[in-house]
């Protein structure tokens, strides 16, 4: 479902639909369904919409998804910060040239390093949640204005 070929009089054309879509461009699907509208086959204009339609229940479901895990991802980022405060709050505890300050330095970089992957998994998430709504948006604006 997700390629479409127009065949003309002197060839044929392959469409990725979910390549050509996820550029958000309305006035490529304009100009897609003029061309659809001069091929032998129109009836490819109803499954691009059936198509759209399909895609626009689904991003309901990414996005409670992607809500939640923002919200499960924040709750690590706040934790892991707090957990570089407990191992910097130990550190300073020491003499920097010590073995306990070199002890606690080594629990510092590995709590960082957790924190950078915990912030790195809630960019991702923010911009899933972000991408899907737009693609929400995208997709209605298609349905209301280029398919009525």
């Amino acid at each position: 479902m997700t390629d479409i070929t127009i065949k003309y009089d002197h060839g044929q054309m392959l469409i990725h639909l979910e390549e050509f879509l996820s550029c958000r461009s309305i006035s490529k699907v304009r100009k897609l369904i003029k061309l659809i509208n001069r091929s032998d086959n129109h009836d490819i204009v109803n499954q691009i919409k059936d198509h759209i339609q399909y895609r626009m229940e689904g991003l309901d479901n990414i996005t409670m998804i992607t809500e939640n895990r923002i919200d499960r991802n924040k709750a690590e980022v706040k934790d892991a910060e707090m957990n570089v405060q407990h191992w910097l709050y130990l550190r300073s505890q020491h003499k920097k040239g010590s073995n306990g300050y070199k002890h606690y330095m080594t629990n510092v970089k590995e709590s960082r390093d957790t924190l950078k992957e915990k912030k790195a998994d809630l960019r991702s998430a923010e911009k899933e949640y972000k991408d899907s709504i737009r693609d929400k948006e995208f997709f209605s604006k298609l349905l209301s204005e280029v398919f009525s």
